[in-house]
């Protein structure tokens, strides 16, 4: 194995510095009731023989149909055949009275939505860390948003079926969100929708938590708020709903590239090993206008650390954001996540290339990601090849989970459901200084968190799609490299297709995806496994055989599927919004800070309801002396605002939560700041001109503020 000596792992000690304080933590919350839902059991008996150790090319033989293997997969297929499926006995034709006209061509639409998520909540990923914001959603959270989390939803339909590709800024998805929302959607008469659902994490380590039921999850989400779950189930549901509002007509196009300047290996333990597949997907009108771009890659979003206490949707944010301002017309970019378990974001400091007056450091790296991106995304868009006629298929399917079918060898016997940090936490196991590796085995796992059989996960869900001659598989966790490729790669050997995406972080979350022998070289994406050394195969194996399945329904499944849960059984509970006191006004007017930047600052609304949007206009002067105010944008067209990293805001309460608990009114002073010196050239260049701010809030009635105006440049 070669050595790898020149590994960059941003914030990865950071990661480490918790491991020991997950089992305090797991003590905490492991004693609370565990929220997530089961569906029935499938004995042993009714799944078909597992195929995991007959090896690969067993795997992958087609199979001889058989009368009495279960062939297809119920719930996540076309109407017809979910109507003929007996196994599923709660589908029934209402679930598809509201389903979108047939159509023979190619349809897309597109909408956003906030998450939800209020500032003060606690980041994740990372275990917490002390000394941030106290306030009622968490003991040390967020106090500063560098860009506002949403959900981005991409519908493409082609006959009866739908795709939607729904990208969410958070860490991870629970399943059991991925099941509520398509529990939401079918109670709403649209079947179709919910078959065609695809939920992939963009894994921001910067997001918000504490939505994951699950307790070992909790240990990096939080203690699960049911309030903050159903908005933001609510808002998911809605940002679909929408997006299906706005189809029309559309043309679709899509290609692989090779970047490596964006990302890099962070893990040593197995040597020097990253892909730079870059898959693009490019959704156009029939004029050939641009309506949305899809980015498959390999990156961590671990820019910014936990003691940062700022939301932002991180690094894959940024390949987002900087594609947008750059692009001739504004068109959204929708980030997917493939194999980055073991990548780390790379900042291309050639694009830095002047002193700015940024925030923070962490700001312009993000920029100069954004910059690179752009310049090899949008010529390989534009280049890009359309058409109306690709074929569409999707196909979600649940597979049972056990031990024994996960680690049939008996290698993790001795946590038959699931065990965490199972491995040292004090260094890492690298090939390095002519030193002998360790290798470990099973009697050396001395896992810290032992999963009990009450919190055992039974069940997983892949989904898999064929658009043309593309196919995606989706992962639900966090895949090394070498799972992705070798998922990838089997997929393209058993389809014929020309290309295939991995999906990771995606339908569900069952943490970090090793190789067997990987796995046994520990570190700290092994100790993060949550269910032993064969998961990674496992799901491997149970992608290809989706997909192979998704392109060929004679071709049998190994397992009987497991039927859509139910919902979950989740109190419907309200966020509690304090009264804020004072009026909406000015308690700073705009200036200059000595450091370089702008700023102000406001009473506005509690964050529980209160999220300002603040947009930067621009003073246009006529040729008789009229002035008027316009938004001022990117050389897209796109709002220069504080939903982008341009402005950012934070907040401060009076009196603080630390001198009084009670949610009886207070003050909520909310702070505007914006740099105007780039180390990273703006798309439009340096900014000059007269400009102000205009704010927009909520607390609960809208309520909104004109800033004064300042000189930039001039």
């Amino acid at each position: 194995m070669k050595s790898s000596n020149t590994i960059i792992k941003p914030h990865l000690p950071k990661f480490k510095q918790g491991l020991c304080t997950a089992c305090i933590l797991y003590n905490l919350f492991i004693l609370s009731a565990c929220d997530s839902k089961d569906p029935p059991l499938i004995s042993n008996e009714q799944v078909d023989q597992d195929l995991g150790d007959r090896g690969i090319e067993a795997v992958d033989q087609a199979l001889i149909p058989d009368q009495d293997l279960v062939t297809d997969a119920g719930l996540d297929m076309s109407p017809e055949s979910d109507m003929a499926w007996t196994f599923d006995l709660d589908v029934v034709e209402e679930e598809y009275s509201e389903r979108a006209a047939n159509v023979e061509r190619i349809y897309a639409g597109y909408a956003e939505q906030s998450l939800g998520f209020p500032l003060g909540i606690a980041t994740v990923g990372y275990f917490p860390a002390p000394g941030g914001f106290r306030n009622p959603f968490a003991p040390s959270g967020t106090h500063t948003q560098h860009s506002h989390l949403n959900a981005r939803a991409l519908l493409l339909r082609q006959g009866q079926q739908s795709l939607v590709m729904l990208r969410v800024d958070l860490i991870a998805i629970w399943q059991d969100l991925v099941v509520d929302v398509k529990r939401e959607l079918r109670s709403r008469g649209r079947g179709d929708l919910a078959d065609g659902l695809i939920i992939g994490a963009t894994h921001s380590h910067a997001s918000g938590g504490r939505i994951v039921s699950h307790p070992i999850l909790r240990l990096l989400a939080g203690q699960f708020s049911p309030a903050l779950y159903h908005r933001i189930l609510d808002n998911l549901v809605e940002v679909v709903l929408e997006a299906d509002q706005n189809v029309r007509p559309a043309q679709v196009g899509y290609d692989t590239i090779q970047v490596s300047s964006l990302h890099s290996d962070r893990r040593c333990e197995n040597g020097d090993l990253i892909d730079h597949s870059m898959g693009l997907l490019k959704v156009s009108d029939d004029n050939g206008e641009l309506q949305a771009i899809l980015v498959n890659y390999a990156m961590h979003g671990t820019v910014f650390a936990s003691d940062d206490f700022l939301l932002s949707s991180d690094a894959t944010g940024a390949i987002e954001h900087g594609v947008e301002q750059r692009l001739a017309n504004y068109a959204p970019v929708l980030y997917f996540q493939s194999w980055a378990g073991d990548v780390s974001p790379e900042t291309p400091n050639h694009q830095i290339t002047q002193d700015g007056n940024e925030l923070k450091d962490e700001y312009k790296e993000l920029e100069a990601i954004g910059k690179e991106a752009a310049e090899i995304i949008i010529p390989a868009i534009e280049e890009m090849e359309t058409r109306d006629d690709l074929d569409l298929q999707v196909k979600t399917i649940r597979f049972p989970m056990n031990n024994d079918l996960v680690n049939p060898d008996g290698s993790f016997d001795r946590f038959p459901h699931g065990g965490a940090y199972c491995y040292p936490t004090d260094g890492e196991n690298c090939p390095e200084d002519g030193e002998e590796q360790r290798i470990y085995t099973p009697d050396d796992l001395i896992c810290l968190i032992k999963v009990p059989e009450a919190d055992g996960i039974r069940w997983g869900q892949i989904v898999a799609v064929k658009l043309g001659e593309i196919g995606m598989v989706s992962l639900p966790g966090e895949p090394l490299t070498s799972v992705g490729l070798e998922l990838r790669d089997r997929a393209l050997d058993l389809t014929g297709l020309e290309q295939v995406w991995v999906l990771g972080y995606t339908q569900g979350y069952l943490g970090y995806l090793l190789h067997y022998d990987d796995y046994f070289l520990g570190g700290y994406e092994a100790a993060g496994g949550i269910w032993g050394p064969g998961l990674g195969q496992f799901l491997v194996d149970r992608g290809v055989e989706i997909i192979a399945h998704l392109m060929d329904t004679s071709r049998p499944l190994s397992f009987l599927p497991v039927p859509l849960p139910e919902k979950a059984d989740v109190p419907n509970e309200a966020v509690v919004i304090e009264e804020a006191l004072g009026e909406h006004s000015w308690i700073e007017d705009v200036s200059k800070h000595e450091d370089g930047y702008w700023t102000a600052e406001f009473v506005g609304g509690d964050p529980a309801i209160d999220s300002p949007y603040v947009l930067l206009e621009k003073a246009i002067t006529d040729e008789n002396g009229n002035e008027t105010w316009s938004t001022f944008t990117h050389f897209s067209g796109k709002a220069w605002s504080s939903h982008g990293p341009e402005i950012e805001l934070s907040l401060r309460v009076d009196p603080t939560y630390g001198d009084r608990t009670e949610q009886i009114g207070r003050h909520f002073y909310w702070r505007i700041r914006m740099s105007d010196q780039f180390s990273v050239l703006p798309s439009i260049g340096e900014l000059t001109g007269k400009f102000r701010w205009r704010v927009s809030g909520q607390d609960p009635d809208e309520y909104e503020l004109e800033s004064g105006s300042f000189t930039i440049g001039e």
